[in-house]
This record gives C-alpha cells, structure tokens and sequence, in this order.
C-alpha cells in the first residue's frame, strides 16, 4: 500500500530500528563488560587487602574468604544472578524503548527464554571450566554481557523477519 504522504509503499523503515537495537547491544557489552571485569578486579584486590590486614593484627600465617565469614560460591552465583539481571533488564529496556508495544508484548516471551537458557547455560559451563570456588566473577559477567549481544542481535533479526511479513501482507 502506497502512504499518500511520501509516495512510498511500506508502513514504517525495517532495518533501521532493528539494526539501532543490535548497535546498542554492542556498545553495551562493551561498555558493561569492562566495567564489570574492572569491578571484579578491584573487588577481589580489596578483599586481598583486607585479608592481608586482618592477618597482620591477628599475626596469623594466612586466611582464607571463609575464614572472614564469606562463602565464595554463593558470592560467585551472586554475581551470575546480577549479570543476569543486569542484562534482562538492559534488554527488555531497549525493547520497551525501540519496538512499538504489539512487537514488544510478541518478542517479550522469546527474548526471555533466550535470557534464561544463556544464563543457565553460563552457570553450566562456569561448572565445567572450574568449581564454583575457584571461577573468575568477572569472566562469568562478561560472558553474561555478551550472551546480551547475542539476544539483542536475535531480537534485530526477528524484528526485521516480522516487520518485512508486515509488509509483505499489506
């Protein structure tokens, strides 16, 4: 159907919102998993520090987090719970900001799974690589930010496939 207005045929631009989402997507896995990995690394030295000054007023040979109360595992799963989250709600921001309401309540499903299968598989392979005591919070989170990437670039594609049968029918 041809718009009156612009002579053109088509309701609304296909590749423009969708390839907006996926560059969001980059920028923010880039800009999220440094800040992550940084964040991670200053945690774990000033938990280095604090270990070492405890050490040094009870004059004991060394201590470990679970000396000091932490638990490590749970403190590595906390973390794959908040780049989990992190992430979702990165995303399901961007799609309540880029697609129109009926594309986001369709996609909202879908992008939800994907969010749940990356993180659980993420858990899995963190597993496998390493014991939970022993894994890297910051290369659980920037992995988590990248599954991000991922989703979002999926969600670009299924924009544009469901956008172009819009047209297609019209």
């Amino acid at each position: 159907m041809t718009n009156p207005t612009t002579g053109r045929s088509g309701s609304r631009p296909v590749l423009g919102p969708a390839l907006a989402v996926v560059a969001a997507g980059l920028l923010a896995v880039a800009a999220l998993s440094t800040s992550w990995w940084q964040a991670g690394g200053e945690m774990s030295y000033q938990l280095g520090l604090f270990q070492a000054e405890l050490c040094r007023a009870d004059s004991c040979q060394s201590r470990s987090l679970a000396d000091l109360g932490i638990d490590s595992t749970w403190t590595k799963m906390g973390g794959l719970a908040l780049g989990a989250a992190l992430t979702s709600g990165l995303l399901l921001l961007l799609m309540a900001v880029s697609f129109t309401r009926r594309d986001w309540l369709k996609h909202l499903g879908w992008v939800t799974t994907v969010m749940v299968l990356f993180t659980a598989s993420l858990v899995v392979m963190a597993h496998l690589r390493q014991p939970f005591d022993q894994v890297e919070p910051g290369w659980a989170l920037v992995m988590g930010f990248l599954g991000l990437g991922l989703a979002l670039m999926v969600a670009g594609l299924r924009l544009i496939a469901a956008r172009g049968g819009d047209e297609a029918a019209e």
